[in-house]
Parts: structure tokens; sequence; C-alpha cells
């Protein structure tokens, strides 16, 4: 998506957004990929459960499976606008089922398997779910869902079944492979993703999945590059999973990991699908700090999104200094500010804004501040990336037609944005030396 070139100035002249009239995030992720002849039978995600056990799928298994189950939504009668609610971590099946109901032109609902099983029944009749695809262990939940919830017309779980619940896998046996997705416009809703710990939630467009790879390819150093494999911390049923990193990744022909984030042998894992690339919420880096401890593979980009406190700061610079990305990231819009190779940026420094967004500093009238002045890091309302609102119909915030993304900071001179207050330097640990008294020679002493 970014432009070839030498320098930030000439990679921000040149870049054109380029976003189809008809867009379908899962044909751009996946079919695209799979209709690429070889290519399409390169690996695409690696699932590893936390028992240890992998599965590994190509562009063309994933394209397949998916065009199975859409094949049961349609039989089941869902039909584009309805609500598809995916409560699983991070899997195969995920995968499987999230393409699958973006296929069908369904807005996907990928909520978390460690909700309440009253909250997760909650947002089923809330959000008026169509149908319900869980683990093992919600077998019995979707059951009671399906007896009581009259809008939930089909309801799956993987790897098990109970009364009105269908087992996904045999389900999909004599499904066929081929399916004719549903061609969807740009602006059509696609992913209602709720934010972490919070029953809001936000609508995004098809054409989001387009609007998040600069991000991508700006805080990853020029992704992807030659052996790039990618994992990320994030929650599954978050933007930072799907948007940030999953389906954007795919679009570039990346392979992604799949494991539980808290797995026990997570240097391991790493190592052993060959990881270079890390998308990391700062929130879950002190618990991945003390399962990784010290053993980390070699990485190419690790990029931290939100506050870190100094502890995190001085295991990132002694463990994994040279890859480490600290981006102004926004759950709603994606990743906005970072460093790059393209230009020289401070240590303490935020970054510049990523190519083909419009940020700046503005007051709280949207008046864009002079430089060196400190304000409110907003996003122009005319970008692209904006999602298509809130569940609730909300309006977003915005200081006049900028949207702030939650960041005080001053921008220089040199279009570099600065945070306030200050970032700190990790403090360095000075190795103490004991004093030792040494005893002189007669004759050294009037040397």
């Amino acid at each position: 998506m970014l432009p070839p070139t030498r320098s930030y100035e000439e990679t921000c002249r040149t870049f054109r957004w380029r976003i189809p009239e008809f867009v379908n995030m899962a044909v751009e992720a996946i079919d695209r990929q799979a209709s690429g002849g070889a290519e399409g039978h390169r690996t695409a995600l690696i699932a590893e459960s936390e028992m240890g056990v992998a599965a590994r799928y190509t562009f063309i298994d994933l394209q397949r499976y998916s065009n199975r189950l859409a094949h049961l939504l349609t039989d089941a009668g869902i039909v584009p606008g309805e609500r598809v609610a995916i409560i699983m971590g991070p899997s195969g099946e995920s995968a499987v089922a999230l393409l699958a109901a973006l296929k069908v032109g369904a807005i996907a609902v990928p909520l978390s398997p460690r909700l309440e099983p009253l909250a997760l029944l909650d947002r089923f009749q809330r959000l008026e779910v169509a149908a319900a695809l869980g683990e093992r262990s919600l077998a019995p939940l979707l059951a009671t869902a399906r007896a009581t919830l009259p809008s939930l017309r089909l309801a799956m779980a993987a790897h098990s079944s109970a009364e009105n619940v269908a087992e996904m896998w045999t389900a999909l046996i004599p499904a066929s492979n081929d399916f004719d997705p549903v061609q969807t416009r740009a602006d059509e809703p696609a992913l209602l993703l709720h934010h972490a710990g919070e029953n809001r939630a936000t609508l995004y467009a098809h054409r989001t999945l387009h609007t998040r790879l600069p991000g991508l390819e700006f805080a990853h150093r020029g992704f992807p590059h030659v052996g790039d494999v990618m994992w990320t911390a994030a929650d599954w049923a978050s933007e930072g999973g799907w948007l940030d990193c999953v389906l954007p990744a795919w679009w570039h022909g990346v392979a992604v990991v799949a494991s539980p984030a808290r797995a026990d042998n997570l240097p391991g894992l790493l190592a052993r699908w060959g990881v270079r690339n890390i998308h990391l919420p700062a929130h879950r880096l002190e618990a991945l700090r003390e399962t990784i401890g010290s053993g980390l593979p070699p990485l190419r980009s690790l990029v931290v999104t939100g506050e870190t406190s100094l502890d995190d700061d001085a295991w990132l610079r002694d463990h994994c200094a040279s890859a480490v990305v600290r981006a102004l990231g926004n759950a709603a819009l994606g990743l906005l500010v970072a460093p790059s190779p393209l230009f020289d940026c401070p240590p303490l420094a935020l970054g510049r804004p990523v190519p083909g967004y419009t940020i700046d500093v503005v007051d709280p009238r949207g008046r864009i501040l002079p430089a060196d002045v400190v304000g409110d890091i907003a996003l122009h309302l005319d970008s692209p990336n904006l999602p298509l609102g809130t569940l609730d119909g909300d309006p977003l915030p915005h200081l006049g037609r900028w949207m702030p993304v939650g960041q005080k900071a001053r921008k220089d001179l040199d279009g570099t944005f600065w945070p306030d207050p200050p970032r700190m330097l990790p403090p360095v640990p000075v190795a103490e030396k004991p004093f030792k008294l040494r005893a002189l020679d007669p004759e050294e002493r009037w040397r």
C-alpha cells in the first residue's frame, strides 16, 4: 500500500488511497491470495492450542472452509446485515467463522469467550444475533441461547455439540468448497468490535481493511519483509487483533501464529514458528514479561501501543531494544503515529503521522496549533479510516473537524510529535564496584 520511496516526505507526497467501490474483507484477505496459483498453498495460519497441538492452514484451506461455512449460514437464512457472533479465542475455527460471516454479507461480532455467561446472553439479545459460533466449553450456553432467543437461528460449537447446537467441523463435511461471496460496497458494515473490558462497541466498514494497511506497514518497518511471521498478544475479539494484525497480515500474504497470550511456553512457540513481528498492547506487557522471562527469539519488529511502566521499558530495552517500535494508536482508528527508518526519530519522540492520514495538534476548538504548542493529537474527519459509528448511535468525539485520539502532544518544526508530559528514559542500572585500598611501596609514594 505504501509506495517504495527513500524518504518520509516522498512517501507522503506520492501516497494515494486506492479503495475499490465494491470490496469484501474476507475476499481481500484470503480469496485474493488463494487465487494466486501456487501462492495459495502458502501458510496463512498456524494455530497452536494450550496443550501444544498445532494445526496449519494455507490460504486455500481458509478459503474452502469459510466457503463451506458460508453455505451453512446461507442455508440457515442468514442475510446481509444480520449479526453473527463468534465467541472464540485465537484459533482456526475463529478465523473460518469470521471469514464466512463476512462472505455472506453479515456483520461479524467477535466476542471474548472469557465473558460471563449472563454477559454473553445479554449481548446476544441486545444485538439480536442471528447465528452464534463458540468454543467447545460454550456448547451448553449456546443451547440455552438457542432455546430462549427467537432471533438466534443457528448455533455451532467447535469439537462439541448439544441440543440444537451443531458440531462445526462435522457440519462442514457435506458442504461445497465453492461459494460466491456477496458483493459488498466499501462503506457497508462488516465488523462490530467491543472495546476491551467495556460494553461499548464500534462498527467498521469493509474498507477498514484497506485503511489499516499503511499503519501496519509503517509501524512494522516496511512490512512485509521476506520471512516475516506475525503474532499478537491482542485479544482476537478486539480491534488490535483483527484490524491491526491478522487481516492486514493476510492481505500481504504473511502467516499469522494464533495462540493464547498466556501460553506457558511462549518463547518456545515464537521460536518454533519463526515469529519475527509482534503486535503488543501495553496492558498485556507486564503479564507477558512474567511469562516470557528473558528468552525471546530474534525479532524484526515489536510494535508496542499504549503507555508502559518504567519496569516494562527497562525490560524492553534489555531484551529486544533493536526491535521495539512505540506506536501511537487508537482502538477505533488503528496505528496513527510511529517512528520509521525513513526519518531520524529521537528516542523520546512519538514519531510522525502514518502516510495517508491527516493528523495534527489542535486546540479544543479544532484549530491547528503552532509548532511546540501543546494540544490534542487529532485525526481529520475526512480520513477514510474513521469507523461507521457506535453500537448505541453515540456520536464520535470531535473537536471541530478533528477527532481526538486521546494523547496530548506538541509538534516540532520537523513535523515530529512529542508526548506531553514528556517520556522518561528507563533507569540504567549501575554496577557497584567495591572500593579497595592498596598499600603503596615506600618508593612508589614519590613517583
